[in-house]
């Protein structure tokens, strides 16, 4: 006996034949028409599963427009279900004011819990690898803006400040790349008679500084206020 012939006479319950069942649920799948939220088999599926549930907990018999009825909000509410999750609206298709925030927490890379013990292991280590000076100075960038303003709260010059800095930057890349070596700085472009360390030309850029000695690039000015700036905010 094949499956086909099996379906068009087993009996569930109420008269309906399972071939009867599965014919109700490919009609409510096709009335409900191309879900972009579901595939055919799906929508079936739903259908099927509500008609039969539906079959088993009424005492009247259900009419096979009954069945294709609720097997038609079975989709519906599939296709809801899918639409709420994904942060769109049910009515437009349109994505929710959300979902941007939603998604951009559940798809965005997160560090794993291995990055975060290297982090905490790290840091003390690397800190104790500073002298006290280098320390204070790092401190200080914390509630300052400008190295002129930290070496004013230590009492040395900003010489001084911009020494240790550098000093202390050098300490963190080798002890954060240890024992590996660290890789080479990028060679940095020097200042000329004709360009500043950017490349800007000196001539359309340039302008002598108040100590008269040297000179500096509005250019590069400019984008020196506008980062400052922008941490501000």
């Amino acid at each position: 006996m094949t499956t086909t012939s099996v379906a068009s006479i087993a009996t569930l319950v109420h008269g309906f034949t399972l071939a009867q069942i599965n014919e109700a649920a490919w009609a409510a799948a096709r009335m409900k028409g191309k879900a972009q939220v579901l595939d055919p088999r799906d929508s079936y599926d739903n259908a099927w599963h509500a008609i039969v549930e539906l079959l088993y907990s009424q005492d009247e018999p259900p009419t096979y427009f009954d069945l294709v009825n609720v097997g038609k909000l079975a989709i519906q509410r599939a296709i809801n279900d899918e639409y709420h999750h994904g942060g769109i609206d049910n009515k437009t298709g349109l994505a929710g004011p959300n979902i941007g925030k939603y998604w951009a927490s559940v798809v965005a890379p997160r560090e794993g819990f291995a990055d975060r013990l290297i982090d905490r292991l790290a840091i003390p280590h690397i800190l104790g690898s500073l002298t006290e000076l280098e320390y204070e100075v790092l401190g200080a960038t914390i509630h300052h803006d400008t190295q002129r303003d930290i070496a004013a709260t230590l009492g040395i010059s900003r010489e001084s400040v911009q020494k240790n800095i550098a000093s202390a930057r050098a300490r963190f890349i080798a002890a954060w790349f240890a024992p590996e070596s660290p890789p080479a700085p990028r060679a940095r472009r020097t200042t000329s008679d004709d360009e500043c360390s950017a490349g800007h030309s000196r001539g359309e850029h340039g302008f002598r500084r108040a100590d008269g000695r040297r000179w500096g690039c509005r250019v590069c000015q400019r984008n020196a206020q506008r980062r400052y700036r922008a941490r501000g905010r």
